[in-house]
């Protein structure tokens, strides 16, 4: 159970591990102040890059070069890797981490 919450988030399986990274994670805005999007090329967050950087390095790790990765996202999420959010960006680099560990296992 949460093994399958965790794909939901902090607030929902994340911290039920009671992993350091799940505890350090700021808690949800309240509805009366709406979350910053940082969306877009060129948005600059250092997070949103390191997303990007891990996503193609999972790909290169499992023999994908950046442009294949980049057009993967692309036909999975609808829009290019560098217009996607964390929220967004966030499942497709554990979706790839899972398919690494699954080859591994298998090899």
């Amino acid at each position: 159970m949460k093994r399958a919450l965790r794909s939901f988030g902090v607030q929902f399986g994340n911290s039920l591990y009671g992993s350091q990274s799940a505890q350090a994670q700021p808690k949800k805005t309240t509805p009366s102040s709406p979350p910053r999007q940082t969306t877009g090329r060129g948005s600059g967050t250092s997070e949103l890059s390191a997303l990007r950087k891990k996503l193609i390095d999972l790909g290169a790790e499992q023999g994908f070069d950046k442009e294949l990765v980049r057009s993967m996202v692309k036909e999975r999420a609808g829009k290019d890797m560098d217009d996607l959010t964390k929220a967004e960006l966030t499942p497709l680099v554990e979706s790839a981490e899972r398919k690494l560990r699954e080859r591994r296992r298998a090899a």
